[in-house]
């Protein structure tokens, strides 16, 4: 047993995604509790999203079928960002922070493992994790903001990633077979419909209802689109991405610019960001259509819109230059993660935040009666 986990570190470590995963783990457990900006989230909140994150960055797109030690291999890989995590947050004597980060993780990569046994492609589980992570974030963050303290929201971020975990790993134990429709096709099309709910329901709830809570809209939306698209950039379909159809690829002739791109790693780089950034945009365009003439309402819809659109081309451009380089699907997908754990610990450090994206705080709080 020992020699086989000596074996999967010595393998791993040839990989840069561990070291990423690692670097980022250390990083945004070092940095984390220097965060004091009023309205961010309590840093044990944003410790459950970023654990998430490295747990799906670490893990990259092992697949359940690809060895027999694929459990060990799942808990090895998560070892890299939980090490570097408790490291750092411990020597920062942050206990609560140190918890909270690594018991995501953890949680994170058991159901990233039932989700590849469960027959899916590396991509659609990645997204499926990615996606559980920030709702659990999001929930600790509402409900710390709503009054009822850190601790509470912690708890309950914790809860909504136990609940994932726990549900996904049952479905595990019944196995692909009992499924009506096969896993491997049907999750993709599950993730985009879930997609599309929550940006209507965003749409009509912070865009139209309730014009001064926009912020939510355009944070829920990119961290859709990330957990949706980067993981489908990058992990592929399940056959694009291997070495040996990459090579076939590259040896083949370039196809005529003027007809549509044939299948291949540059058609699911395209679909992958272009898909989801058009589901999540749409609603925010239709919001800013229905304000009509009046720049206050229109104005907030059409930022999302564009940053959106922003954030797309970025992505886009980096799986790319990942893809021109010659980089592993692996590699690009941690680097874009860890960017992306980057702009999270940006986030909670700037201020002041513009008026059209109010911080939670200030949506959540109270409004006094009009006198």
């Amino acid at each position: 047993m020992l020699r086989g986990l000596a074996l999967l570190v010595r393998i791993d470590a040839r990989r840069p995604a561990a070291w990423l995963a690692l670097a980022t783990a250390v990083a945004a457990a070092w940095l984390l509790p220097l965060a004091t900006v009023p309205g961010s989230p309590p840093a044990p909140v944003t410790s459950i999203l970023l654990g998430g994150v490295l747990a799906v960055m670490a893990v990259g797109g092992l697949e359940a079928a690809a060895t027999e030690r694929a459990g060990p291999w799942f808990a090895e890989r998560a070892a890299w960002p939980l090490a570097g995590w408790v490291a750092a947050a411990g020597l920062r004597g942050e206990a609560v922070s140190l918890v909270a980060g690594g018991l995501a993780v953890v949680a994170v990569a058991a159901a990233r493992r039932s989700l590849a046994a469960l027959g899916l492609v590396a991509a659609d589980a990645a997204s499926a994790a990615l996606a559980a992570a920030a709702a659990a974030g999001a929930v600790g963050w509402a409900v710390t903001a709503s009054g009822a303290g850190g601790g509470a929201g912690v708890a309950a971020a914790v809860v909504v990633l136990a609940i994932f975990a726990a549900g996904v790993m049952a479905c595990a134990t019944r196995g692909p077979a009992e499924w009506e429709v096969a896993p491997r096709h049907s999750a993709r099309r599950l993730l985009t419909a879930l997609a599309m709910g929550g940006a209507l329901t965003g749409m009509v709830a912070w865009l139209l209802l309730a014009e001064d809570r926009t912020g939510l809209d355009l944070a829920a939306s990119l961290a859709l689109l990330v957990a949706l698209a980067v993981p489908a950039a990058t992990l592929g379909d399940g056959v694009s991405h291997l070495a040996a159809w990459r090579r076939v690829e590259r040896a083949a002739p370039v196809a005529d610019p003027r007809r549509r791109l044939p299948p291949g790693r540059r058609r699911d780089i395209l679909l992958g960001v272009l898909v989801p950034a058009a589901i999540l945009g749409w609603p925010p365009i239709v919001a800013a259509t229905l304000s009509g003439a009046d720049a206050g309402l229109a104005g907030p819809s059409a930022l999302i819109v564009a940053t959106i659109a922003a954030v797309a081309v970025v992505l886009w451009a980096l799986a790319r230059l990942g893809e021109a380089v010659g980089a592993s699907p692996d590699t690009v997908h941690a680097a874009i993660l860890a960017a992306a754990c980057a702009a999270v610990l940006a986030a909670v450090f700037v201020a002041p935040r513009p008026a059209a994206v109010p911080s939670i705080p200030a949506v959540f709080a109270p409004q006094s009666a009009p006198d």
